[in-house]
């Protein structure tokens, strides 16, 4: 990546502004803001396969450092650990109000991976015995995701006996 970056791409916003012809967005909007947002036209996009979309949406660089104007290049098209940020519209993904922001941000990352790893990586089918390795964000969200794909026996393991009880 081009340097300087901005760090930070799991997010929950609020929309401040559109672009032009921005539809199905309002100003103060809440979202979650995806980093791999499928174009939706390349072949693997057109075959069903989205995820592995070789030109993900990503808004014009402008972001700036104040400092010296240079040009921000935001962490995987997101740049969340910036006051505010600039993505294409096809990543913020309107969530419900009552979503608290904190929750929402898992989202974007941790859930998507977790459970896409379930579902598409390693397809979880119904019975199958299970064992997840790590019991962070991206854990947690793999046992939920054999859960809802069927999956018989999960079992979740991880030796840091705080995270046992969640697990």
């Amino acid at each position: 990546m081009p340097l300087p970056v901005v760090l930070g791409h799991e997010a929950a916003a609020v929309v401040e502004a559109l672009g032009e012809g921005v539809e199905g967005l309002e100003p103060g909007d809440p979202v979650v803001l995806g980093w791999r947002s499928p174009c939706g036209e390349c072949a693997a996009c057109v075959r069903g396969e989205a995820r592995r979309c070789p030109r993900p949406l990503r808004a014009k660089r402008r972001l700036r450092r104040a400092s010296d104007g240079a040009k921000l290049t935001p962490t995987l098209l997101v740049g969340a650990f910036a006051e505010r940020t600039v993505v294409h519209a096809g990543q913020a993904v309107k969530v419900p109000p009552e979503l608290p922001p904190e929750q929402a941000c898992l989202i974007g990352c941790a859930v998507a991976t977790g459970v896409g790893a379930v579902t598409h990586t390693t397809p979880v089918w119904k019975g199958a015995r299970v064992a997840v390795i790590g019991c962070g964000g991206v854990g947690l969200a793999a046992i939920q995701g054999a859960r809802i794909a069927g999956g018989g026996e999960i079992v979740a393991i991880d030796p840091d006996e705080r995270k046992h009880e969640a697990a």
